[in-house]
């Protein structure tokens, strides 16, 4: 991980906090194509392992998509309330490795400065650690 904690004293957020809510975000991409591509998973893939299940694997991957359609919408709505203006840039920034400042300045035509930029990335992750 090469990206740096929060401020421990001015977040209140550990170091280890930090990096649950790095690798949370982190999953991002595996649950949205997980989503789309709308697996049909057996409960023994869920870890239930319990028979009244075994029949029920369309109601199962159901679940198991509503879970992850939550966890999506979370660091979404997190995002657009951090930042409004710069959000998909902060997303990207958030969901990925290597998205650095200089990257998605340059790549992707981010409209912001450094300063700003990660400072809307730790009011991101502040307002993820209070909602989780």
């Amino acid at each position: 991980m090469n990206v740096r904690p929060l401020n421990e004293k001015k977040y209140k957020i550990s170091k280890y906090r930090f990096k649950e809510l790095y690798y949370f975000c982190l999953q991002y991409n595996d649950w949205t194509k997980e989503i789309r591509e709308n697996r049909m998973l057996s409960s023994i893939e869920q870890g239930e392992g319990k028979g009244n299940n075994i029949g029920r694997p369309t109601e199962n991957a159901g679940l198991r998509n509503a879970d992850l359609t939550e966890r999506v919408k979370l660091i979404e709505q997190t995002a657009i309330e951090a930042a409004p203006d710069i959000y998909q840039y902060i997303l990207l920034a958030v969901t990925n490795e290597g998205y650095s400042f200089n990257y998605l300045k340059m790549m992707k035509g981010m409209p912001c400065e450094k300063d700003k930029f990660y400072d809307r990335r730790r009011k991101f992750f502040y307002l993820l650690s209070k909602k989780i």
